[in-house]
């Protein structure tokens, strides 16, 4: 819900910014096309990002200790209480083929390590997809970069943000469940 919150939002203000300041210039059609086109292209690119992260590259570059949360890090996610409303996001996951909405096994350690995986998997898709997001001032008029892109660049930002934070948060809290299962399986 938060997250179409934030489209919805973002969508708005740069539509209307960028009628605003170019009035003169386009006309609303004008500018609704190159926000519809623009649009497109930053969905293809997390797309893209998306299945490159979760269907191409090996299982094992995520062993990287990249993928592993700082103490400092797990403390801010504590501060901003991400357990309150990390659940009230949309989660797209189920379109890779494993949904982090629910943890449907908690005592199978397999099971575990996979939805870790999984979290480091969409964590990276995010990241990638941060850095497109720059991409997006390549495709617009120069005279609508301030009004127009530069919202849809922090709005896409926000979008991708929210999901880093709850995937390194839920991995870090997996992390610890797998340890207590190990270790509870090995007695």
């Amino acid at each position: 819900m938060i997250s179409w919150i934030i489209f919805i939002l973002g969508t708005i203000v740069s539509t209307t910014l960028g009628f605003i300041v170019n009035k003169p210039s386009f006309t609303i059609w004008q500018i609704l096309f190159i926000f519809v086109i623009a649009l497109i292209i930053l969905v293809c690119l997390n797309a893209i990002c998306a299945i490159i992260c979760a269907k191409i590259l090996p299982n094992k570059m995520y062993n990287n200790k990249i993928f592993i949360p700082g103490k400092k890090e797990i403390t801010l996610y504590n501060k901003l209480n991400i357990k309150a409303w990390k659940d009230k996001t949309i989660e797209w996951g189920k379109l890779n083929g494993f949904s982090k909405s629910k943890i449907e096994n908690p005592k199978d350690p397999e099971y575990i390590k996979k939805f870790i995986l999984e979290c480091k998997k969409g964590f990276l898709g995010h990241f990638t997809s941060l850095f497109f997001a720059g991409f997006i001032f390549l495709f617009v008029p120069k005279s609508l970069v301030l009004p127009m892109a530069l919202p849809m660049f922090i709005t896409s930002f926000i979008l991708n943000y929210i999901p880093i934070m709850i995937l390194r948060y839920n991995s870090h809290r997996l992390s610890t469940l797998l340890r207590f299962l190990e270790r509870n399986q090995n007695k």
